[in-house]
């Protein structure tokens, strides 16, 4: 998978657009936020197969079970894990907190020291040091 050569222009655009764009299951949830994040600056859409599949908690289960069982196993089966240290604006990356997953998927921000995760309101950001795991794009 390869970045577009003028990745940061979408890339930012996409962030902007999520701001205040608030959670809901199969429509803006962490998993369909890191996808849409990949798919705004490489073109690749890691979740076409299950894209518009599910609309609840349940359904994003099901369909994580269907794919190994975690989050964190079915990104490592489409992007390369690094450390967290070493992670970029665009790179996808995981928080551990309370939830039905122990954690979540989100973006490095454009800034680059913050990551961006789909909130109740819009995009909550953290800073970049509280993510666990980190997957270069």
């Amino acid at each position: 998978m390869k970045r577009f050569d003028n990745w940061a222009r979408p890339y930012n655009q996409f962030f902007r657009e999520r701001e205040g764009v608030p959670f809901k299951w199969g429509k803006h949830d962490c998993a369909l936020f890191a996808a849409d994040g990949v798919k705004a600056i490489t073109g690749v859409d890691l979740a076409a197969e299950w894209r518009g599949k599910y609309r609840s908690l349940r359904g994003a289960m099901s369909v994580i079970d269907r794919e190994g069982g975690t989050m964190a196993g079915f990104v490592d089966d489409r992007l390369e894990r690094m450390p967290v240290s070493l992670a970029q604006r665009g790179d996808v990356v995981w928080r551990e907190q309370e939830g039905p997953f122990g954690g979540a998927l989100g973006m490095v921000a454009p800034g680059g020291v913050q990551a961006g995760f789909p909130g109740k309101v819009g995009v909550v950001l953290a800073p970049l040091t509280s993510c666990s795991i980190a997957w270069r794009v």
